[in-house]
């Protein structure tokens, strides 16, 4: 193994004979109570990385109380501005800490951070109130606060990370660290079973508004092949403001909001799915799961071969990595005219998805890695 504190990304194999560590939990005597501080309810990184795994804890028997930052970390209540949006933010996290004195806990899992600036006295605060402190990063934010990231890291008896890239940047702080990808919730994402194509084709690219810039890398291949397939670039954010930074003349845009009930059914009717990430810092650490959310719908993709993409795609196989604009041009060209290529490439993307990246597979990982050794 690379390195020892860590696991590699892997799904955890049930071998004959093995009881599964959520079968056995429903027989142990006392179950720990686990307080999740998350960053919001509709923020990615909750409804992804902690959500999917709140319900699955229940059903063993474990008491999860789920705190909402409120305002949402990185927003604010647009009456109260920034500065009283973040102060409120900080009295409600101190009205959670208060809690634990009445609702006593045993693990504390802090989503990323408690909050988007330098300080980590609060995080210190609830140190004092659990046995078993738990810190889950999915993204650089060592690179936003270089201080305060090691000194979490020294706080937590485990850091979870969403990949090995992640991993290493906290080997030298953390005392133990567990690799768990952002998964998929499998059932979710079943693909809609389309076999043409829609005319135009389209693009599809899905994420948050301060990403879309990002889409500069491709805006040429897209301009080059549009001259000879009729395509469109269809975005799903939360807004269209950033459009204003792109050339976008030769290309047809569709913008559509997100909605929470309606944005995996958006992503099957792309014809291809594509992550363009520039080459550095805080892309290569990404951990993918637009990508993830394309495949499991059973959209083909293209992707930039930055951080955790490369270890995703298998390219020609699964997918295509794309380096620059000429590999772009071939890509979309590819996938574009050769129908059953595409169609292999999305059922194989599917079955990756469904043996390493699913939410089921990595229920019992999550479980272990929370409640430690009893």
């Amino acid at each position: 193994m690379p390195f020892a504190k860590y696991e590699p990304i892997h799904q955890t194999a049930i071998l004959p004979g093995m009881v599964p560590i959520s079968h056995r939990l429903k027989t142990s005597m006392k179950q720990p109570r686990i307080l999740f501080l998350t960053s919001g309810a509709r923020i990615p990184s909750t409804r992804y990385r902690i959500a999917p795994y709140i319900p699955r804890l229940r059903e063993q028997g474990i008491v999860c109380d789920v705190r909402h930052s409120f305002p949402p970390k990185y927003h604010r209540i647009s009456w109260l501005g920034w500065r009283l949006s973040h102060l409120l933010r900080k009295l409600c996290r101190l009205k959670d800490w208060c809690r634990t004195f009445v609702v006593p806990c045993d693990v504390i899992v802090i989503e990323r951070e408690l909050f988007d600036d330098p300080s980590s006295w609060m995080e210190r605060i609830f140190r004092s109130r659990c046995k078993r402190l738990i810190l889950d990063v999915d993204d650089a934010i060592f690179l936003r606060y270089p201080e305060k990231f090691p000194l979490l890291c020294r706080l937590s008896d485990l850091v979870i990370v969403g990949n090995s890239f992640l991993a290493t940047a906290c080997e030298s702080d953390a005392r133990e660290i567990k690799i768990i990808p952002t998964a998929i919730e499998l059932k979710e994402y079943l693909p809609s079973g389309r076999t043409t194509r829609n005319q135009p084709a389209v693009v599809g690219w899905i994420g948050t508004e301060t990403n879309i810039p990002q889409l500069k890398l491709i805006l040429p291949a897209l301009r080059e092949v549009s001259q000879n397939i009729p395509l469109v670039l269809r975005v799903i954010s939360s807004s269209p403001r950033p459009f204003s930074e792109l050339d976008l003349e030769g290309i047809e845009l569709e913008f559509q909001e997100w909605s929470a009930d309606t944005a995996i059914d958006d992503i099957r009717e792309f014809d291809i799915g594509v992550m363009p990430l520039v080459d550095e810092p805080w892309e290569r650490y990404k951990c993918g799961f637009k990508l993830l959310q394309y495949m499991a719908a059973g959209v083909p993709a293209i992707a930039s071969p930055v951080g955790v993409n490369s270890q995703i795609i298998q390219s020609g196989v699964n997918g295509i990595l794309a380096e620059n604009t000429a590999d772009w041009i071939s890509a979309l060209q590819k996938l574009l005219t050769d129908e059953d290529c595409a169609h292999q490439m999305a059922a194989t993307a599917c079955k990756t998805v469904e043996e390493h990246y699913s939410v089921g597979g990595w229920t019992d990982p999550f479980i272990q890695a929370v409640i430690g050794e009893r």
